[in-house]
């Protein structure tokens, strides 16, 4: 209430984000569900450079944090986004 005089804070626009996005999930995700991914891709629109889909059921939200599968089905395409980013060395 302090920081936006209202209870909720209020939507942020996304048409203010100005960088590239990469989108990570996974059709077993229940906290960002595959539809809210979906309005967010249509929403972001051409800043989205990456849409990586894990298409398991029991992939869920803490998979990302916890998976044991994650060096195959997230790393790799994780870093490979991340590193087109990268600072060029000194």
């Amino acid at each position: 209430m302090q920081v936006y005089g209202q209870e909720e804070p209020p939507l942020y626009s996304l048409d203010r984000v100005q960088r590239d996005v990469g989108l990570f999930w996974s059709r077993g995700d229940v906290i960002v569900t595959p539809d809210e991914v979906r309005h967010l891709l249509q929403d972001l629109g051409p800043r989205v450079k990456k849409n990586h889909f894990i298409d398991d059921p029991d992939y869920a939200h803490a998979s990302f944090a916890l998976a044991l599968c994650n060096p195959t089905v997230l790393h790799k395409d994780l870093l490979e986004f991340l590193d087109e980013y990268r600072l060029p060395s000194e």
